[in-house]
């Protein structure tokens, strides 16, 4: 028994020739250098779109990402390595609107590698594979023994390895569950168009309504921005969510509140409610400022105390966009003003 330890202890076995020694760290290293090759050959890649505005003012890299991530969603696209860069005609030209930052348009857009994702999933595949060199080192050792596995030591070795694929995949959930993918927005955009729709045919309809406002005081950004413009498209059927509309205006969420600002004339058409949130808007930023008077044209005659404070940014604002909103608004509220003054009265 001693002379066959001290054998096994020199790298031979127990006729005195040398036994093979395993090839140390095999299978983690093909792991590894496997999941670094499809990561080059097929990155992750994002669309940034090419923005341009009216005024040709230039966009800064962290606005345009911002603006792809509200467009295009954060769930990347698996494509070769010879995509990046590689620019994309759109259909037609596609504008979008953010707080503070304003109306930028693209007709294409680039592909470039989603450095995001290559982080989650380069941790995800670090994991895997420290785990698998864990197994394959516990297999090592129980082969330099040279002594059969007892059923125990068996166990553990599968358990570990299902330790291994268990937590690989917990963590792909885990980034699945934070990611937002294309089919996610359009499954909720229906829905909440759905429940748009029901409303502005049944002002009744309080199932619709509850709907739509659960999603704009939930958490997902979008969800809660698609929200809020199906509240608005709803119109004054909509009324009785307006507290949950100007309570979301001055949200962190600047994609929410912007929404939410629109939306609030829309439903306020034809009542005071939404008048003097609107008209202390007047006075902040320019995008804010001119969503605030185009709401204020939406309620048309309620809105009438708000001519002045319209009159007054019309003159002293240096922003032609609310400037042409402020009087567009005048006006449409002295037309309405007008009409209610020639209609009978009930």
């Amino acid at each position: 028994m001693n002379a066959e330890k001290e054998a096994r202890s020199k790298g031979q076995d127990i006729t005195g020739e040398f036994a093979p020694k395993p090839q140390a760290g095999r299978i983690w290293f093909v792991v590894l250098v496997g999941a670094v090759a499809l990561m080059v050959l097929f990155p992750p890649l994002r669309r940034a779109g090419i923005w341009t505005n009216s005024q040709n003012r230039p966009i800064s890299s962290g606005e345009a990402y911002r603006f792809d991530r509200f467009e295009f969603g954060y769930s990347p696209s698996f494509r070769t390595i010879g995509d990046i860069g590689k620019q994309e005609e759109t259909e037609g030209l596609s504008t979008v609107t953010l707080l503070e930052t304003g109306a930028y348009q693209y007709k294409a857009y680039r592909w470039l590698v989603d450095w995001q994702w290559v982080v989650a999933l380069g941790i995800i595949v670090a994991i895997g594979v420290g785990l698998i060199a864990v197994v394959e080192l516990a297999i090592l050792k129980a082969a330099a023994e040279a002594a059969p596995l007892s059923s125990q030591e068996r166990l553990k070795r599968r358990l570990l390895w299902l330790f291994a694929v268990v937590i690989v995949a917990l963590g792909l959930a885990f980034i699945r569950s934070h990611i937002e993918l294309r089919s996610d927005r359009e499954r909720i955009a229906a829905r909440c168009r759905e429940w748009s729709v029901r409303l502005k045919k049944d002002a009744s309809d309080r199932e619709a309504l509850g709907n739509l406002v659960k999603v704009l005081n939930g958490n997902w950004s979008f969800a809660r921005t698609y929200a809020a413009w199906a509240i608005g498209d709803a119109g004054p059927n909509a009324l009785p969510a307006i507290d949950d509309l100007i309570r979301v205006i001055n949200a962190d969420d600047l994609f929410v509140s912007q929404e939410a600002l629109k939306s609030i004339g829309k439903v306020s058409k034809g009542s005071e409610k939404g008048v003097d949130v609107l008209i202390h808007k007047l006075d902040e930023g320019w995008v804010t400022a001119s969503f605030a008077a185009n709401g204020l044209g939406e309620i048309g005659a309620p809105a009438e105390r708000a001519i002045g404070p319209l009159e007054r940014i019309a003159q002293s604002s240096d922003n032609s966009t609310v400037v042409h909103s402020a009087k567009a608004a005048i006006e449409d509220i002295q037309k309405a003003i007008a009409t209610k003054a020639k209609s009978p009265v009930h």
